[in-house]
C-alpha cells in the first residue's frame, strides 16, 4: 500500500478548506424583472464582503456555478480615494441588493493650508485669553479691585482674584489684612492657622494663632484629643496633661491598660 507523505497531505487538506470557504462565501439571489420589463434569473453572486477581489467577476476568479472566467481588473470608478466596503440597498420591487461605499481619504494638506491653520489657532487662542481676563478682570472691579485687563496677564489677575478672596475670608474671621501685602501662599497660611486656633479653642484651650505655626498647631490638636481620651479610658490617668507630653508619648499612654 503506497503511504502519502504527510506534507502533501497537508496541502490538500489547506486547499480543500479553501475552495470550501469560496464556495460558501455566495448569496442566493431570487429572480426579479427590471425596470425595462428584462426578466433576471435566479442565480448565485459572491458574498458582498467589501473585498473586491473577491467577487467572482475579478479577474483570476471562476463562477462555480456558471464556470465563467472574471474580467474584472480593478474597483470600479469612484472606489479608489477609500477604503472598500459595502452596504445592503433595496430596489423598487423589494429586491435585496448591495453596493460598495467609499469613506473617503482626508485630503493633503500645502504648507500654506497649514500656516492658514496654525494662524488661525493662535487667533483663536488669543481671543479666549482676552475674554477670560476680562472676565476676570470684571469679578475684581465687583469687589472693589480695579485692575485693567489688557495691563495684566492670566496669571496676574486670577493670583490676585485668589488672595482678595483669601483676605475676605480672614476678615470675616477677625483678622483685617490687606491683600496686596501679602502673597497667596502666606494669605493661605494664616487662613489655616486661624481656623486651627478655633479648632483647639472647641476644647476650651485659648491660643494665639500668630505665635505658631500651622504645624504645631495641627499638633496640640492631637495631643489634646489622645489627653481626653486617655482621660475618659483610664481612671487612674484623670489628671493627664497634653501639655506635659509629646505625640509619642501620649500615644503610648493611650494604648496602655
Amino acid at each position: 500500500m503506497t503511504r502519502i507523505p504527510l506534507r502533501l497531505l497537508v496541502v490538500a487538506v489547506v486547499c480543500f478548506v479553501a475552495m470550501l470557504g469560496n464556495a460558501l462565501a455566495e448569496v442566493s439571489v431570487r429572480g426579479y424583472t427590471r425596470k425595462d420589463g428584462t426578466y433576471v434569473r435566479p442565480h448565485y453572486r459572491s458574498d458582498p464582503d467589501g473585498n473586491f477581489w473577491n467577487n467572482w467577476s475579478t479577474i483570476g476568479n471562476i463562477n462555480p456555478h456558471t464556470g465563467e472566467r472574471g474580467t474584472k481588473r480593478s474597483p470600479p470608478a469612484g472606489y479608489g480615494g477609500g477604503s472598500y466596503t459595502s452596504r445592503t440597498q433595496y430596489s423598487e420591487d423589494g429586491k435585496m441588493s448591495y453596493a460598495p461605499s467609499v469613506e473617503p481619504v482626508a485630503p493633503v494638506k500645502s504648507p500654506e493650508q497649514w500656516a492658514v491653520e496654525r494662524e488661525a489657532a493662535k487667533l483663536k487662542k488669543k481671543k479666549r485669553d482676552e475674554s477670560s481676563r476680562q472676565d476676570v478682570s470684571a469679578q475684581l472691579l465687583a469687589r472693589g479691585v480695579e485692575m485693567d485687563w489688557q495691563q495684566h496677564t492670566s496669571f496676574e489677575l486670577y493670583n490676585a482674584k485668589y488672595r482678595v478672596g483669601m483676605a475676605d475670608t480672614l476678615r470675616e474671621e477677625g483678622v483685617p489684612v490687606e491683600w496686596k501685602n501679602l502673597s497667596a501662599i502666606e494669605l493661605n497660611e494664616m487662613k489655616n492657622r486661624v481656623q486651627l486656633s478655633k479648632k483647639i479653642k472647641q476644647y476650651g484651650i485659648d491660643v494665639d494663632w500668630e505665635e505658631y505655626t500651622a504645624e504645631e498647631l495641627h499638633d496640640m490638636i492631637g495631643r489634646i484629643k489622645l489627653a481626653k481620651y486617655i482621660r475618659e479610658v483610664s481612671p487612674s490617668k484623670k489628671r493627664v496633661d497634653w501639655r506635659k507630653f509629646n505625640a509619642n508619648e501620649l500615644s503610648r499612654m493611650s494604648l496602655e491598660k
